[in-house]
């Protein structure tokens, strides 16, 4: 799927809070064989706060039939362990058939937590 087949259905940027700053953007896209595909890319420490925000979003989001989802990590300073479990439970939730996720960038894992 080249990005010249796909076009943007809806881009929602969140500021997502937590003890310091973290934010998504989700951009749905429609790629030309009609497949939905959402790209979840988060930046700066994901904790559990934001995590639930982030949750809560994937969550009203999942009613769109979903078959695959990019989640984009690159850009995280730091992902809490609890909030990691939690997060892959989310996107699993958001998108429709098993093995249809795809994790870009997640930091490696250091004292409990993922730190870049």
């Amino acid at each position: 799927m080249s990005a010249s087949n796909e076009r943007t259905a809806l881009a929602l940027h969140l500021e997502l809070g937590g003890r310091r700053a973290a934010a998504a953007r989700v951009e749905l896209v429609q790629a030309a064989d009609d497949a939905r595909v959402a790209h979840v890319s988060l930046s700066g420490w994901i904790d559990g706060a934001a995590e639930r925000r982030l949750e809560r979003a994937l969550a009203a989001l999942s009613p769109r039939a979903i078959s695959r989802v990019v989640l984009d990590c690159s850009c995280v300073r730091r992902l809490e362990r609890p909030a990691a479990a939690r997060l892959m439970e989310a996107v699993a939730r958001l998108e429709g058939r098993p093995g249809a996720i795809e994790v870009r960038g997640l930091p490696r894992t250091t004292r409990g937590e993922w730190t870049p």
